[in-house]
């Protein structure tokens, strides 16, 4: 579900992610993990590995101003 809000990249799907994160549901790194691990299948799943680089840094930011 995360990587599909972080391919998707829209201020509520971020805001999501960061939710998720702040719950411990799913951790940062983890998260990192996964898009790097989706990339070699991206194609295959619709994924854009540029947008998924570019949300995550978003939401990077985001855990780090909170």
């Amino acid at each position: 579900m995360a990587l599909s809000k972080l391919d998707r990249g829209f201020d509520s799907d971020v805001a999501d992610i960061v939710f998720l994160i702040q719950q411990g549901l799913v951790s940062l790194d983890r998260l990192a993990d996964w898009v790097t691990a989706a990339i070699p299948d991206a194609a295959a799943y619709d994924l854009d590995p540029d947008a998924m680089r570019k949300h995550l840094a978003v939401v990077r930011r985001r855990i780090a101003s909170t």
